[in-house]
């Protein structure tokens, strides 16, 4: 069974975040890799699954300036 949950994403993407705004800035750039590395982390040990299409246009983020994958 495959199961897919989609979340708005109030906010876009990194990649239109960074068109956007010139750029990134490292504490945010940091902030948001550390989040996307838990998520992959989560993916591989607890569901055993793989992300096959990591890049920024498919990094959301929320309401809240969370990233999503």
């Amino acid at each position: 069974m495959n199961l897919i949950l989609t979340q708005f994403a109030a906010n876009g993407d990194i990649s239109g975040f960074a068109k956007k705004h010139n750029g990134i800035k490292e504490p945010l750039a940091c902030k948001w890799f550390w989040q996307a590395s838990n998520g992959l982390a989560y993916l591989h040990t607890s569901l055993y699954t793989a992300h096959r299409d990591i890049k920024l246009d498919n990094m959301l983020l929320d309401a809240n300036w969370i990233t999503k994958l």
